[in-house]
């Protein structure tokens, strides 16, 4: 099956990566952290809100896999369509791997017990590769980092021909309140969480504390305990998130039965703005006030699906905007951004702390520079990377084509 992909939501994908790599260098001590500490009480929560990045690509996932495929649900070959995701994800992920492993081995033997190192690297370097780490709390940050949601999207890629029978099945009624059904169940156990306080950060604002009460924090107090981790990062506590995307991927394709009169291009450009404004307003507002695990796995995800459905939809200024080659060519860095950013930093401020040392004496031009350097490297990687070992992969694996 062909169908033209949705290539005005690329830029989506572009924005959420870049989210996410402000916010992970956001931090008290990292190269924004001295920046942002003065910056305006709005920005400070959308930056320290990046994290939802990792939700946009949960839905957005769900959303595209469903459009390509779940209308041929019953007659999916299996193997194709597990050898297209494989050969979508792995390439680049292996490549990420490889650049972290030299800082993640180092750092294991520059710090805690030497006795306990070569074990905890075995189980967290095969846990990673295999994309199994997600599943082990202790092991789900250890490599590299962001990877955690790539273990879940490989967990999500083998169930998505299951419930792809089921969400097919289903109309429109049904699946408006399968959404909400999972954004609800999405939050349940993070709410229980915030209720029962079973962690210091479980009762944590979802901007995260600001930095002056962050340093005067107890270090006692500051490292994630076990049940924080298994809750953010467990691929079937997120397992709604990307059901929302199928359901609303479905739901996409059956839009022709709700006819209105309104023309198209006011209310999906509505859609577009309102959800837009939505994710703004609750990252900068809402994030005083909503427990940070609540946030983490799915709090705006009614929201970010008001905006996808919207963006996909639209045919007239916004998809004549968003369709624009430059930008489309962004959404397709996405992925290797997503993956490199960690490890290129890791290098980055090893090679700069034995030469100029831009961390200390200026930070912000150092992240500009880094982001430069990053966003060049993902480009590199996909046209001479991601690009030919996708098509290799698929051309030996199998037979047929399969749409990805």
């Amino acid at each position: 099956m062909n169908k033209l992909y949705i290539s005005q939501i690329n830029i989506i994908r572009f924005a959420a990566a870049v989210w996410i790599v402000v916010f992970h260098q956001s931090g008290p001590t990292a190269l924004l952290g001295q920046v942002l500490s003065k910056a305006p009480d709005f920005i400070f929560n959308i930056v320290r809100t990046g994290y939802v990045g990792v939700n946009i690509f949960f839905l957005i996932s769900g959303f595209v896999l469903s459009y390509n495929y779940i209308e041929n649900a019953d007659s999916l070959k299996k193997r194709s369509f597990f050898v297209a995701r494989f050969a979508r994800i792995y390439p680049v992920y292996l490549l990420g791997w490889l650049v972290a492993a030299p800082f993640v081995v180092r750092n294991a033997f520059t710090s805690g017990d030497l006795s306990s190192q070569p074990g905890k690297i075995m189980i967290d370097g095969l846990s990673s590769l295999l994309l199994l780490h997600a599943w082990l709390p202790n092991s789900a940050l250890s490599w590299n980092a962001p990877s955690w949601a790539i273990s879940c999207e490989f967990f999500f890629y083998l169930s998505f021909p299951f419930f792809a029978i089921l969400v097919n099945k289903l109309k429109p009624s049904k699946l408006l309140l399968g959404i909400i059904a999972m954004w609800l169940l999405s939050l349940l156990v993070p709410s229980i969480t915030a209720l029962v306080s079973l962690d210091w950060i479980g009762r944590l604002p979802a901007r995260g504390m600001p930095f002056n009460q962050f340093v005067n924090l107890p270090a006692t107090e500051l490292p994630m305990g076990l049940w924080p981790q298994l809750i953010k990062f467990n691929p079937i506590l997120r397992l709604p998130e990307f059901l929302i995307g199928i359901m609303l991927g479905r739901l996409f394709l059956l839009r022709r039965d709700f006819a209105v009169r309104i023309p198209r291009a006011v209310v999906y450009g509505s859609l577009f703005l309102g959800g837009l404004s939505l994710i703004v307003v609750f990252c900068g507002i809402m994030s005083r006030i909503i427990y940070y695990p609540i946030f983490h796995n799915g709090f705006l995800s009614i929201f970010i699906a008001i905006m996808l459905y919207g963006v996909a939809s639209d045919n007239g200024f916004f998809k004549k905007l968003l369709e624009a080659p430059f930008l489309v060519r962004l959404g397709d860095l996405s992925y290797a951004l997503f993956v490199l950013h960690y490890p290129v930093y890791s290098w980055m401020y090893w090679l700069d702390t034995h030469s100029v040392n831009l961390t200390k004496t200026n930070p912000f031009l150092h992240f500009f520079l880094y982001l430069a350097v990053t966003i060049t490297l993902s480009t590199l990687t996909f046209y001479l990377i991601e690009e030919p070992s996708r098509k290799f992969i698929r051309r030996t694996l199998q037979s047929e084509t399969v749409n990805s």
